[in-house]
């Protein structure tokens, strides 16, 4: 009898969030629902689908910049919006991967920063010029030597992309970072490589969206399916093709 119950509970949750889930896909491909039409409404969309209490303050909510190609047309609308945001000091970009840029909210950032420098003990010196680099102006995508020297030493320098507040693939040249990036990358790129095996295992390696969402296991439903589809769409790894049943995920084949 209590299985039962627990039986019929869980599957009333799971009905719960996939409801929940099909009703944000509407924002998106249904033409009766007004969607997104800016970057800044496509960021708080994409934020809200995920719990970001589960990474327990260590991480700040980070849209994927190839997210927001899924959902806007207009992909030079998408980089200048993008762009004045950042200028603006809304956002900052920092640098996830060789081929990921994060958007995340500045105030989120800094407060996250701030939180690990106490947390990691980070010298005070080199926190408060890191935190005193990030408040004074706009931040660049991509960070000179130079500039960050107006702030801060080049001992300094190498602590924070040591410490992981920093990242650099070329000398001389460096991006914003968050110390626990790989947290989130890690649990991005596993539930990344699940979602796309499940397509490319589909007949004609295709599947309609609300089949992909019933498919949620334990390494997609940390961030979703809906936010790694977004990427896929986005990123051109899936091409989205309308149907009666609803969108159609089709895997394109790689040259």
């Amino acid at each position: 009898m209590l299985k039962r119950k627990l039986r019929s509970n869980v599957d009333h949750l799971l009905t719960a969030k996939r409801k929940a889930a099909e009703a944000r896909l509407d924002i998106l491909f249904s033409d009766d629902v007004p969607r997104p039409t800016n970057v800044q409404e496509c960021i708080k969309y994409i934020r809200e689908l995920v719990d970001w209490r589960q990474f327990c303050e260590k991480i700040p909510p980070i849209v994927i910049q190839s997210q927001l190609y899924s959902i806007l047309v207009d992909h030079t609308q998408i980089d200048n919006e993008i762009n004045t945001l950042r200028c603006q000091g809304h956002v900052v970009i920092i640098k996830l991967d060789a081929g990921y840029y994060g958007i995340v909210n500045k105030k989120e950032y800094l407060k996250t920063v701030e939180r690990q420098i106490e947390e990691l003990e980070l010298e005070k010196e080199t926190g408060d010029g890191f935190i005193a680099f990030c408040t004074e102006g706009e931040l660049d995508v991509e960070l000179s030597g130079k500039q960050l020297l107006q702030n801060l030493t080049e001992p300094q320098i190498n602590t924070l992309v040591r410490s992981g507040y920093l990242t650099s693939e070329v000398t001389g040249m460096f991006y914003l970072s968050i110390p626990n990036a790989s947290l989130f990358l890690r649990t991005f790129n596993d539930g990344l490589k699940s979602l796309k095996s499940i397509i490319k295992r589909s007949k004609f390696k295709e599947i309609l969206l609300t089949e992909l969402l019933k498919k949620e296991g334990k390494k997609t439903k940390k961030l979703g399916n809906i936010y790694y589809s977004l990427h896929l769409i986005g990123a051109e790894v899936v091409k989205i093709v309308g149907t009666t049943s609803g969108p159609l995920l089709r895997y394109v084949e790689e040259d």
